[in-house]
């Protein structure tokens, strides 16, 4: 049981990291400007997407199915005092991340893909990350169907891809917001 807590450990301290490295660089990036520019228009959202984001992102959207697939763990109060300190202080970063990223993406204005992006074809099949909620990743909800693959049809602009995948972040931060255990 002990390499099980220090895994979720781990994977909590990373995943705190990535969002906290992101969000202060969004901060210093946006400002008080987060709907407009020094010129008065606005501030298009591709703009937002900082070097460090599209970096993180892919990888932040790997641990956000992680926790979907394990927020009823989290919050099980389960695990040794060091475990139980890291999950307190995980959604504090977490719920003041999405807040942040969702001020500077209005999910309204975020587009979706169709199709399965690179770090879900890396994916598909990892035990840690299955469940039916992070399901939506590989399979098309209409459809029932795996997603197709990005290379197997048009694939959008990296700026959009990217704006996807802050979309999905905010997505299963609304999932984990309603859900009555978490």
């Amino acid at each position: 049981m002990q390499a099980f807590f220090f895994y979720v450990r781990l994977n909590l301290d990373t995943f705190s990291t990535l969002l906290r490295t992101w969000c202060t660089q969004l901060k210093e990036s946006t400002g008080e400007q987060m709907t407009s520019t020094n010129g008065g228009g606005v501030q298009s959202l591709e703009s937002r997407i900082t070097d460090i984001a599209r970096h993180a992102l892919p990888a932040l959207r790997l641990y956000s199915a992680w926790l979907l697939t394990n927020s009823q763990v989290l919050v099980s109060g389960l695990g040794d005092e060091a475990t139980i300190g890291l999950v307190r202080r995980f959604w504090s970063t977490y719920t003041d991340s999405l807040s942040l990223i969702a001020r500077a993406f209005p999910v309204q204005e975020l587009p979706e893909v169709s199709y399965l992006l690179e770090e879900d074809i890396d994916s598909i099949g990892f035990k840690p990350l299955e469940s039916d909620r992070s399901n939506k990743l590989w399979i098309d909800a209409s459809s029932g169907s795996q997603k197709a693959k990005f290379s197997q049809g048009t694939r959008a602009t990296p700026n959009t891809e990217m704006l996807a995948r802050v979309r999905e972040l905010l997505v299963d931060g609304l999932i984990l917001a309603v859900d009555k255990v978490c």
